[in-house]
């Protein structure tokens, strides 16, 4: 596939051609497979990013949750209660119970600044990883033609892949990459091996990806390894050559990764 192969099923996408281009492209779709393929791929990417970024925050939120309602537990209410207590005689008896109440105070205002930094925390290399790589919502590759036994191969693959099953998925799926013309499997064989984190085998896989096709999905997948790994210079400088292209269906989410790595690090 061409780079501009790729624009244009991006601004297809976006609902940016005109009517004649829109009717012209809808025909090329029925009659080239690879174009077809491309298409179809694109719009199940794109499906699984916006899915795996708002799953991540409410799991997230999810979790804020629970510390929240740790925070109303008695313990913490009985330290509020003594506070209290300690507050209404501070008067009462002024030297005695005023450094008292200075070192619980400040003890309780600690803690305090200690909840508040773990809400406010920023996500961590590695947070930022799996919220974005999405290893659960990948594309399938399931077919109308299930009988074929390659496509019974990369139904198991994936379904191995799925499962957290990261080497037997690799052991299927890795042979097909000599016999099959598919990105997604170029995926799901370099996401296997970072999982695996067999780094430089799913570098080298991510990069004949890159060689092969105009995507930026390679770009992107790249990056998410070198963040895993704790390289962020170079992991920027693959979403830089996504962000060079502002019609690639990753510009949104390497724009968001980019300016979270600049802050992290």
């Amino acid at each position: 596939m061409s780079i501009e192969d790729n624009i244009l099923i991006e601004r297809y996408i976006n609902n940016l051609l005109s009517n004649k281009e829109r009717k012209v492209f809808e025909e090329r779709l029925k009659t080239d497979v690879e174009f077809h393929n491309e298409f179809v791929l694109e719009k199940e990417l794109r499906t699984t990013l916006a899915y795996s970024k708002e799953e991540a925050q409410h799991e997230r939120g999810a979790e804020i949750h629970k510390y929240e309602d740790a925070l109303k537990e008695e313990d913490l209410k009985s330290l509020s209660k003594t506070l209290s207590e300690i507050g209404k005689e501070f008067n009462s008896e002024p030297k005695k119970v005023k450094r008292l109440w200075y070192y619980v105070a400040a003890a309780s205002i600690v803690a305090l600044l200690g909840f508040q930094l773990f809400f406010n925390t920023t996500d961590s290399n590695l947070d930022l990883y799996y919220d974005n790589v999405g290893l659960t919502n990948l594309p399938s590759f399931a077919t109308r033609d299930a009988s074929d036994s390659i496509q019974v191969k990369l139904n198991n693959g994936e379904q191995q892949f799925k499962q957290g099953n990261y080497k037997e998925s690799l052991n299927i799926l890795e042979p097909l990459l000599e016999v099959q013309n598919n990105n997604l499997i170029f995926i799901y064989v370099g996401l296997a091996q970072t999982e695996l984190n067999l780094y430089q085998e799913s570098e080298n896989t991510f990069n004949t990806l890159e060689n092969s096709s105009n995507n930026f999905s390679a770009n992107w997948y790249k990056a998410l390894l070198f963040i895993k790994q704790e390289k962020i210079d170079s992991a920027l400088e693959q979403l830089n050559i996504i962000l060079e292209h502002s019609n690639s269906l990753y510009f949104a989410k390497a724009s968001e990764l980019s300016e979270s790595l600049k802050s992290n690090n």
